[in-house]
C-alpha cells in the first residue's frame, strides 16, 4: 500500500515536524513499489493527511534530495530550516542571506547565498534589509 509506504518512510516527520521530511522523490516512491511513477502521482493527487502539525497534502511528503553531500537532506528540510534560523534571529540586527548561508555551512548543508534567497523568497520571507 502506498500510503502506509509512504508514512513508513516519512515516520520522523509525523512524529518530529516539518523540519524532519526525508527526501524522497515520486520516481523513487514508484520503483519501490513496481510501479509507473504516473500511477503513484494519479494516488497522492488531490488527497490530504492530518498530522500533528496539521494538514497537508500527500503530495508534499515528496522531496528532492539537496545538493550532493547531505544525501538525508530534503530540499523541505532546508527550506524549514532557513525559515527556523530567521524566526529566531530576534534583536535588531537581521540576519542576511550571507550569514544564514554560513549557519547553515556551520550545521554542514552546503549552500550558496543565491540559494538561501531562492528558497527565503519561496517561503515569502524579505530580504534582511526590509524585515
Amino acid at each position: 500500500n502506498l500510503t502506509l509506504h509512504l508514512v513508513e518512510i516519512q515516520k520522523e516527520f509525523f512524529l518530529k515536524g516539518r523540519e524532519y521530511i526525508k527526501p524522497l522523490t515520486i520516481k523513487e516512491m514508484a520503483e519501490n513499489l513496481g510501479v509507473h511513477e504516473s500511477t503513484v502521482s494519479r494516488i497522492v493527487n488531490n488527497k490530504y493527511i492530518s498530522t500533528p502539525f496539521g494538514v497537508f497534502p500527500l503530495k508534499y511528503l515528496f522531496s528532492h534530495h539537496f545538493g550532493t553531500n547531505s544525501p538525508d537532506v530534503s530540499a523541505k528540510k532546508v527550506g524549514e530550516m532557513i525559515k527556523k534560523i530567521i524566526v529566531t534571529e530576534g534583536g535588531h540586527k537581521k540576519l542576511s542571506d550571507s550569514k544564514i548561508e554560513k549557519i547553515l555551512s556551520n550545521m554542514g548543508i552546503q549552500i550558496s547565498r543565491r540559494t538561501v534567497a531562492k528558497y527565503r523568497k519561496k517561503l515569502d520571507i524579505r530580504s534582511s534589509f526590509d524585515r
